[in-house]
């Protein structure tokens, strides 16, 4: 607590030597701040109790007097510099003081006269308006905390993924075995061996809710329709099982005497370190050798007020809850010739927020993940998911 209007004298021999005005500090948080931070009116605090003191990030020299348990002084240190942290066992109280320097000696009395005081039970006030915030706050670094574990487990599920379908010709069933069995930590409730088989169940069941619903997505960047037309080759079933005449493969093997050798289909437009560019799809062999996965998993925002609160902002700034509206600006969505409204209802975006296995409304955070993995088996065109090369829109404005 904080006293104000207070004033303390200072007394030898019975007769009063000076006299100032004094913040006294009962409070840690107070007694721990002493004169950092203080209007320039404020020169002096009184710490009660308080046996030790610094003047850590302090931009003046202070004068600091210890005094004991009857307020006489112990102890004065003046022109005390910036840095330092001064102790005495003796000492009961502290008085810090700027901008002007006190004569004392040992044994000379302080003595304290009330001034205003605040309101009986105005700290009690203080304690029920503050509960609240702080109580909010932890909920949010709770709420924090959980994403960013959130986040290791959906990079961990993406590189998993990506290792196993590299293995197997980038088949979209392993990128899928991958993600169960990578996505386990975050989804599944295994509390033991025993437990396993269940939880890569409830894995597997979590990721075809969350393919359904939109929340969990998956793509293959890289290689693309147009990596094949320039470095694909038919199938050989001698050399590779499960391969057909009719497939298309990538070559992943003796890869780096392949790079050099091999020119793409559709003719070169540049080389990087002597590998030719293909022109349909933009990379060398060694590029379009390599399995580039993105994963996006919408996680649950499960922590009471925090989590519910993140979805309502999220949702607005994807403009979630806005209707009749075909422009967007910012978190608007700018109709034509109308004013768009603002949705009271729950925000149902099938990215942020959707509904669970039992139907229940989930608010959910996207976590998005990448990895990047070299192949080890030939990427096969009839057993992945590809989409077409993304073009570069400053390359396709500037041309």
């Amino acid at each position: 607590m904080t006293t104000l209007g207070d004033r303390v004298s200072i007394s030898r021999h019975g007769r009063v030597v000076t006299s100032f005005p004094v913040l006294i500090a009962r409070s840690f948080v107070r007694r721990l701040r002493g004169l950092f931070f203080r209007r320039d009116s404020v020169c002096a605090v009184w710490l009660l109790p308080c046996r030790s003191v610094h003047t850590f990030f302090l931009k003046s020299k202070i004068q600091v007097i210890f005094l004991d348990a009857k307020a006489r002084v112990i102890e004065s240190y003046d022109h005390v510099p910036s840095g330092c942290l001064l102790r005495d066992l003796r000492a009961h109280s502290v008085l810090e003081l700027k901008n002007f320097s006190v004569l004392v000696r040992s044994g000379d009395q302080v003595c304290h006269r009330r001034g205003l005081r605040r309101p009986s039970g105005f700290s009690v006030v203080e304690a029920i308006l503050a509960l609240p915030v702080l109580l909010f706050a932890a909920l949010l670094v709770l709420q924090v905390g959980l994403l960013w574990q959130a986040k290791l487990s959906v990079g961990y599920a993406a590189n998993l993924a990506a290792r196993q379908a590299s293995l197997e010709h980038g088949h979209r069933s392993a990128i899928r075995d991958g993600l169960v069995q990578g996505l386990l930590p975050l989804v599944g409730r295994s509390q033991g061996l025993s437990d396993l088989p269940k939880a890569l169940w409830s894995s597997g069941a979590e990721l075809t809710a969350g393919l359904l619903a939109g929340w969990i997505r998956w793509e293959v960047l890289s290689p693309t329709l147009q990596s094949f037309q320039d470095w694909g080759e038919p199938g050989d079933p001698l050399l590779t099982a499960g391969a057909r005449a009719e497939d298309l493969e990538i070559p992943s093997a003796p890869l780096p005497a392949l790079a050099l050798r091999r020119r793409p289909k559709s003719g070169v437009v540049g080389d990087i370190e002597g590998l030719p560019i293909g022109r349909v799809s933009g990379q060398t062999l060694l590029d379009a050798n390599t399995l580039k996965l993105h994963l996006s998993v919408g996680v649950p925002l499960n922590v009471p007020l925090a989590g519910k609160l993140m979805a309502r902002l999220l949702s607005a700034w994807h403009a979630c809850g806005l209707v009749s509206g075909q422009d967007r600006m910012g978190v608007l969505r700018l109709g034509q010739g109308s004013v768009p409204v603002l949705s009271l209802g729950k925000p149902e975006c099938s990215a942020l927020a959707a509904r669970g296995i039992k139907g229940n409304w989930t608010p959910r955070w996207p976590v998005e993940a990448s990895a990047v993995v070299r192949m080890q088996s030939n990427a096969r065109r009839s057993v992945m998911d590809l989409r077409p090369r993304q073009q570069d829109p400053e390359l396709t404005t500037a041309r």
